[in-house]
């Protein structure tokens, strides 16, 4: 069975310390993409707090709570 776990940055090390004291759990690090570089939902998922503006900022679309912008040619 796998889980995937979403932790805080500060309580990170905390958990790895807890999940290593148990012989049959096996920690893995995600695997970085080939260029190592982090696509926009990596990033805006990275901490918690940015998942948590990622998560509003869908509500609030899911709300219909939007604003409408004409883009003005460049």
């Amino acid at each position: 069975m796998e889980y995937i776990l979403t932790v805080p940055d500060q309580k990170q090390e905390f958990i790895q310390e807890l999940l290593h004291a148990f012989s049959y759990v096996k920690l893995r690090p995600k695997p970085k993409k080939a260029n190592q570089a982090l696509d926009a939902t990596d990033y805006l998922l990275s901490t918690a707090a940015n998942a948590k503006a990622l998560d509003e900022s869908i509500a609030q679309i899911e709300r219909g709570e939007v604003v409408r912008h004409e883009l003005r040619p460049g």
